[in-house]
């Protein structure tokens, strides 16, 4: 960043710490005395707007400057408070701009703010090639934006995109081992006891009836949707566990991810706890015993072959076995992966359409939507990350998605010393059944760019650190 900009920078944020609360409360003062005149009943909210207002400039200002406090403080802000859902809105209208929204991008904004303010502080970092492979793919879905049928839309998701990947490429840089593991982890914990406390306390709303069984209830929490609580709390587990056992706090891990595997389990997502599974347990496996690693991927592959065969009629099961297998008793749920086969297909044929450069980033209900003849809330993405990247940027972004994720799976599965290892694994799993971090970022993807980054930043000091060290 250029000097004169870093200086105007220092220069906001020294009168506004100056300033402080007696000039908050002055200002809201006579703001309230202003207002009463014009507004009548309305006068209240006015100096609370403006105090509000005041005060996130300033913490803004703050965490520009590179304050450890606000950095985190804003850290642990991006990975709870986007996540909970305070209102309610037609899957038709996804797309529209509602508070909701409003929240993500005003607070997109300030991330990418941020990021451009600490940019010397992490340059460097975009020279490791995963991490620079995500920036690419994050550019072409900005540039995206000249060919998407939703313009406005796609140039919100690409730019939140670079904005999310830059931000937590300057905590990954500027927050101490200490500081990072207390961001990560109590956030993780504070979010956690979020949505028991909601399940306990307000069971009409974070409890959902499942579909297809009218005994059986999900956990949402306060999140909108039990799958979608499952990945946030999946994505925690994938960075605090492993930060507490590199800090050598074993009670800590097991602790952590034992309330998390139980949050998922109660959220009756199948498909975000066979992925955490498989994302502790692979790796575990080839550590313990190096014999069985081929092992472990001819069973992937054999899992992986016997679902296709069933999702095509190749291979035919009892129905009563299948029907025992799937959610609402039906078996076709398990043929065809809870329709999501159907979906491929169709999927597909659009792919064609745009094979090269795609439809344009998170554009993907628009372009199946109009001609979906399935369930309406299927057509909401791909439901699969590599279709939908394919989808949404054709070959040309597709290729660097995914040499990143291949190459943050492999990292994982031969580098025990790496941030990333789970994370990467889970998002590789996941995508096989869920648009993973193909669409506009979730705590899913702020988790992995933050491990990304913080391996990165390992990588700069020494060939093979530890990620997490004790403090002295």
């Amino acid at each position: 960043m250029p000097k004169t900009v870093q200086n105007l920078i220092d220069r906001m944020a020294h009168p506004l710490q100056s300033f402080g609360l007696v000039g908050l409360i002055t200002g809201a003062g006579l703001a309230w005395l202003l207002s009463v005149i014009l507004l009548d009943q309305f006068a209240l909210f006015v100096p609370m707007a403006l105090a509000a207002s005041a005060f996130g400039i300033w913490f803004l200002a703050q965490a520009a400057t590179g304050q450890p406090w606000a950095l985190a403080l804003m850290t642990s802000f991006v990975l709870i408070v986007p996540n909970i859902s305070f209102i309610e809105r037609d899957l038709s209208e996804s797309t529209n701009l509602d508070a909701q929204k409003g929240l993500k991008l005003a607070l997109w904004l300030a991330m990418g703010i941020v990021a451009a303010a600490r940019w010397p502080s992490y340059k460097q970092l975009l020279g490791d090639r995963l991490v620079s492979a995500f920036l690419l793919f994050s550019l072409l879905g900005s540039l995206s934006t000249l060919w998407s049928p939703t313009p406005a839309y796609t140039a919100a998701g690409g730019l939140s995109l670079v904005a999310s990947l830059l931000f937590c490429s300057a905590i990954a840089a500027e927050l101490s081992d200490g500081m990072f593991f207390k961001t990560i982890v109590g956030s993780m914990v504070l979010y956690m006891a979020l949505n028991l406390a909601a399940a306990l306390f307000v069971p009409g709303v974070s409890w959902a009836l499942s579909i297809g069984d009218e005994d059986t209830y999900r956990l949402s929490g306060v999140a909108s949707h039990p799958n979608v609580l499952a990945k946030e709390i999946a994505s925690f587990i994938c960075l605090g566990v492993p930060l507490a056992l590199m800090r050598n706090n074993r009670r800590l891990a097991i602790g952590l991810g034992a309330l998390g595997f139980a949050i998922i389990v109660m959220t009756g997502s199948r498909t975000s706890l066979i992925a955490i599974t498989a994302a502790f347990a692979i790796p575990a496996v080839l550590q313990t015993r190096a014999a069985l690693g081929p092992l472990v991927w001819a069973g992937t592959i054999l899992v992986g072959s016997v679902l296709v065969l069933m999702s095509t009629g190749l291979l035919s099961l009892p129905a009563n076995m299948l029907g025992s297998m799937s959610r609402g008793g039906d078996g076709s749920e398990i043929l065809t992966i809870t329709g999501r086969t159907e979906l491929w297909g169709f999927v597909w044929e659009k792919i064609l359409q745009a094979p090269l450069l795609g439809h344009g980033f998170n554009t993907a209900q628009t372009v199946l939507s109009l001609e979906w003849w399935g369930q309406p809330d299927a057509a909401v993405g791909a439901h699969n990350m590599w279709l939908q990247s394919l989808l949404t940027l054709g070959i040309v972004g597709t290729i660097p998605f995914a040499y990143s994720h291949f190459t943050i799976a492999t990292r994982g599965l031969s580098n025990s010393r790496i941030l990333s290892r789970h994370i990467g694994i889970y998002i590789f799993i996941l995508g096989l059944a869920e648009v993973g971090i193909a669409a506009h970022p979730s705590i899913l993807t702020y988790a992995a760019f933050l491990a990304i980054g913080r391996d990165a930043m390992a990588r700069r000091s020494s060939p093979n650190p530890p990620i997490i060290t004790q403090d002295h």
